[in-house]
C-alpha cells in the first residue's frame, strides 16, 4: 500500500535574549525522517492537530503518544558540533609496522578532517591533538561534554596475514539508532571512494566503548591495515591521509547537511 504523504509547512517565531528564531519550513513523508529542515534551533518535535510542538510541551498534556515524530536537522555547519577523535595517543601506540605508528597515523588524518571541516563552516573539536594518552571513558566524556552532534574516532588495523588489507568502519545502532547506521554508511561509502581502498564493509558492534556509549550518530574507522606494505606506504603518505580526510569530510557534511554542497 502507498504511504500517504504529509507535507506541514510551519513557521516558528520565538524571542530569546532579544533574538527571533528564524522562520522554518518543514517536508514529513509518513513513516520517514523529516526530509528537508530549515531551522536554526533543530531538535525533536511532534505534529498535533496540524501544529508543530516541542517535545517537553507536548509530553506535559499527555498526548505524545498520539503524536508524530519530526526530527528537525539544522541546517548550517555553524550549528552543528564534530567531535574528532585520533585512537590511542601516549603509551598506547596501538598497531605499528616498520616505525610506522598508528597513533601517529590517527592523529595526522584527524588533523587534515579537523581543516577541512572548519573550512566549510563546523564547529570541530580533538579528543587529543597531540601525542597524548586519553582513555576510552575520557573520550565518550568529552564529547558529551561539547555536545557533539556527531563523533568520529580514527583508527588503522592489523592482522596475521601480510595481504589483508581495506577499510572497515563500525557503529553501535542500540545505542545511536538509525541515524548512527546511516552515518556510518556515508563516511565508510565517501571514504572508500576518495582513497580507492578495499571496501571491507561496515559492521554494527557493540563491544566498542566509544561507539556503544556515545549516544549521538558515532563510528569507529578502521581506516587501513599497517601490517600490508602497500597500505602501510600510503597510510604515512600525507597526500593519502588527506584523500582520506576528505571523503570522511564529505561523509560528514552529507550527513549533517544534507542539501547544502561540499567545498
Amino acid at each position: 500500500m502507498k504511504k500517504t504523504t504529509w507535507i506541514l509547512t510551519a513557521l516558528i517565531l520565538a524571542i530569546a535574549a532579544g533574538t527571533a528564531m528564524a522562520a522554518a519550513i518543514f517536508a514529513f513523508q509518513s513513516g520517514e525522517k523529516t526530509k528537508n529542515a530549515a531551522s536554526a534551533a533543530g531538535g525533536t518535535f511532534y505534529v498535533m492537530e496540524g501544529k508543530l510542538t516541542p517535545k517537553g510541551s507536548l509530553a506535559e498534556t499527555g498526548k505524545a503518544q498520539y503524536a508524530k515524530k519530526v526530527v528537525v536537522r539544522k541546517s548550517k555547519p555553524k550549528d552543528f558540533v564534530v567531535v574528532l577523535d585520533p585512537g590511542h595517543g601516549g603509551k598506547d601506540n596501538g598497531a605499528s609496522r616498520d616505525n610506522v605508528l598508528e597513533k601517529d597515523v590517527n592523529l595526522a588524518i584527524a588533523k587534515f578532517a579537523e581543516a577541512k571541516l572548519k573550512e566549510l563552516g563546523y564547529q570541530v573539536f580533538l579528543t587529543r591533538d597531540a601525542d597524548d594518552f586519553i582513555s576510552l571513558q575520557g573520550r565518550v566524556d568529552f564529547a558529551a561534554e561539547k555536545k557533539a552532534d556527531v563523533f568520529v574516532s580514527f583508527h588503522q588495523n592489523s592482522s596475521g596475514y601480510p595481504d589483508v588489507k581495506g577499510m572497515e568502519t563500525y557503529c553501535t545502532s542500540e545505542s545511536s539508532g538509525e541515524d548512527g547506521k546511516e552515518f556510518a554508511r556515508l563516511l565508510h561509502k565517501a571514504a572508500v571512494k576518495q582513497s580507492g581502498t578495499r571496501d571491507r564493509g561496515i559492521l554494527d558492534n557493540a563491544s566498542l566503548f566509544v561507539t556503544r556509549e556515545n549516544h549521538m550518530p558515532a563510528v569507529l574507522m578502521e581506516l587501513g591495515f599497517l601490517t600490508n606494505e602497500a597500505e602501510r606506504k600510503n597510510l604515512s603518505s600525507a597526500a593519502y591521509q588527506e584523500k582520506l580526510a576528505q571523503g570522511i569530510t564529505e561523509g560528514i557534511h552529507t550527513f549533517l547537511c544534507p542539501n547544502a554542497q561540499t567545498k
